[in-house]
């Protein structure tokens, strides 16, 4: 973390978010056939990476119904908000239920929101999961926790499993969180999309993320930031 001014936070979160919001082709065929209920502004908004990835999410989640939702609150960044509000309605035109809602505000007042270098501690996710028991998954957000040296991980059978739709930075070691039977699926920024122009934004969807289970061939490697 460090410090900037208020008036360039906006600016500066805009730019570190801006890949969230690439338009795309519509998802409302795969979320539902009520499409004539939304604004074209609404469209636009579901027509987007979070819309994408969050589709991906409840495609994998089976007849698991109940969902606890964890995303980020950044003071001046509109995106963030926008994006909670379009993965709520992909999830529930996917016959999923919000049964319990966490917001994390990962910095103090006056400070400068860094996504590539945050990532919420295990303690911090092992308790917001504990305090809302009952949802048969997490619908994620904010990226999934990290384990620090020493941390415990006791899982009961009834610990649900994590559904990382967005990550804010860089992902810790996918590897060790299927390990731990903490994490089922993560939609993950490839490292090394390539370039080049696509024909559909759904092929650039494609190109530039990744949807990571415990049983892919290979899991992405994410360079240490200098």
């Amino acid at each position: 973390m460090f410090n900037v001014p208020k008036r360039a936070q906006p600016f500066v979160i805009t730019i570190c978010l801006a890949a969230l919001v690439l338009c795309g082709a519509s998802i409302i065929r795969g979320c539902g056939d009520n499409s004539g209920e939304f604004t074209k502004e609404h469209l636009q908004r579901l027509e987007s990476a979070i819309g994408y990835s969050v589709q991906e999410i409840v495609d994998r989640l089976g007849d698991k119904t109940n969902v606890l939702l964890v995303s980020l609150e950044v003071a001046g960044s509109e995106g963030l908000a926008e994006s909670r509000e379009v993965a709520k309605t992909v999830l529930k035109k996917g016959g999923k239920q919000i049964a319990a809602e966490e917001v994390i505000n990962p910095i103090g007042e006056g400070q400068f929101f860094n996504p590539v270098n945050w990532a919420m501690s295990w303690g911090e996710y092992n308790e917001l999961v504990t305090r809302n028991s009952g949802c048969d998954a997490v619908v994620s957000l904010a990226g999934a926790p990290w384990l620090g040296e020493g941390d415990e991980v006791i899982l009961p059978d009834s610990y649900p499993g994590l559904y990382v739709a967005f990550s804010p930075g860089r992902q810790p070691a996918l590897e060790e969180l299927f390990e731990e039977k903490i994490l089922e699926v993560a939609v993950v920024r490839s490292p090394a999309p390539g370039g080049g122009a696509e024909e559909t934004p759904r092929d650039e969807f494609n190109r530039t993320f990744l949807v990571v289970t415990a049983d892919s061939e290979e899991l992405p490697v994410f360079q240490a930031m200098p």
